[in-house]
């Protein structure tokens, strides 16, 4: 070196083993007293290998937590089947496939004992209309509750003897003009949805009843409006003991709404066919056409046998004059 008053950094590789010197040779100054000095020294740096730290720490913590939460969810049964119904009638016999079933039963019976066996365990049943029995047609039904909430129906018709002309307060029938019901009537089936209805006012009802002298009323015929409409058709005994109603739900249609009604309605009663006011001239042309064909060609024929008639005598005139000159 020198007399630089610099620093020098030296760097030395020690990623090898060895020994390394480092020698410093030269002159200094002392600052002070502006003095030489000679100097030689050195320094030693012995790198060693690179030591294997081997230090295997191993920390097995083994933790075993098994946490076994089984929330098992059991479905529910849709069960609702009787596997045994028994009724202290004469007679009845249960079959697992029907749901319905038809009995009759004498003027003394009241009541009716049902015996029910469910097929499964957690299912529920109630039994309604086996008491207080009337003469004529009473409904017995059982409804059974599944597990899961599914429910069937069990009906059982008892018809219980008496004097019907009394008692009954069914219907034998019933019509209502240009209307079909979604089922065929049935004086057991108390409910009916009628088909669309041309927009009228009222309807034309026709009622029958079982019993002669029953009495009936028909509600809600007289309120009418587009949309729907339910008619009550309450029947009443002779006796008053009993009463039943029917009731038929239908859709009025607008009043511009076109429907498959036909406009003009036509009833035959005693071979005389009245027509409602709106009936004119050329609707009876068109509902009588064929006759009216008819008296047309007939009347050209008797013109043709008149027009024949007249030619006819006049050649025998003419015959007869020819003949009368001949002879004179």
């Amino acid at each position: 070196g020198g007399n630089g008053g610099n620093p020098h950094t030296y760097k030395i590789d020690t990623s090898k083993k060895g020994t390394y010197t480092v020698v410093l040779n030269g002159d200094i100054t002392d600052g002070n007293t502006d003095e030489n000095k000679k100097i030689k020294t050195s320094v030693t740096i012995v790198v060693k290998e690179k030591e294997t730290n081997t230090n295997t720490n191993t920390n097995t913590n083994t933790n075993t937590n098994t946490n076994t939460n089984t929330n098992t969810t059991t479905t529910k049964s849709s069960n609702a089947n009787i596997s045994k119904l028994t009724l202290n009638v004469e007679g009845f016999s249960f079959n697992s496939k029907d749901t319905v079933y038809d009995i009759n039963v004498s003027e003394d019976v009241n009541d009716i004992k049902v015996g029910v066996t469910l097929a499964h365990s957690k299912a529920t049943y109630t039994v309604t209309g086996n008491t207080n029995l009337k003469v004529g047609n009473n409904v017995i039904k059982i409804v059974v509750k599944a597990e899961d909430g599914t429910k069937k129906t069990y009906k059982i018709n008892v018809n219980k003897a008496g004097n019907v002309e009394e008692t009954s307060a069914d219907l034998s029938n019933l019509i209502i003009e240009n209307m079909t019901f979604n089922t065929s009537f049935d004086s057991k089936v108390t409910e009916y949805e009628g088909s669309n209805m041309k927009y009228t006012s009222k309807l034309n009802i026709l009622v029958y009843t079982v019993a002669e002298e029953a009495t009936y009323e028909i509600i809600g015929n007289d309120n009418l409006k587009e949309g729907i409409n339910e008619i009550v058709i309450k029947v009443t005994s002779k006796d008053e003991t009993n009463t039943k109603e029917y009731k038929v739900t239908f859709e009025m249609l607008p009043k511009e709404e076109k429907s498959e009604v036909p406009n003009v309605s036509v009833y035959e009663e005693n071979n005389y066919v009245i027509r409602e006011e709106n009936y004119t001239f050329w609707d009876a042309i068109k509902d009588n056409l064929t006759i009216i064909l008819l008296y047309i060609l007939s009347l050209v024929e008797f013109i043709q046998v008149v027009y024949l008639y007249s030619k006819l005598r006049k050649v025998n005139k003419e015959a007869v004059s020819i003949k009368r000159r001949k002879q004179k």
